[in-house]
């Protein structure tokens, strides 16, 4: 019974977190903005605070390596070089979104 019971507990929590979507509260600076057709993508500082979601966080080498994708706003990216920028970055795969 016991056996059954951690078999049980063990294949639920890996199946959370193979469903899982990595998230992350961030707190930071933008380092630069790199235009793109449909979006821009936001380059962070080193110096930003990251806070893991604690069973499903996600790669801190991708958001400072890639950045974030950021949807435009009539034609422009809402952040630019220094702006503080804060939220709940997902990471959908290809790319790390921010929540705002």
């Amino acid at each position: 019974m016991n056996k059954f019971i951690l078999m049980t507990v063990l294949f639920a929590s890996l199946s959370a977190h193979a469903n899982c979507i990595g998230t992350a509260q961030i707190l930071g600076h933008v380092k630069d903005v790199v235009m793109k057709v449909e979006s821009c993508q936001v380059l962070l500082t080193n110096e930003t605070r990251v806070q893991q979601h604690q069973t499903c966080g996600l790669s801190e080498g991708k958001l400072y390596q890639e950045g974030l994708h950021v949807d435009l706003v009539q034609g422009q990216c809402r952040f630019q070089v220094g702006d503080v920028i804060s939220g709940v970055v997902e990471d959908r795969g290809d790319v790390l979104i921010l929540d705002l």
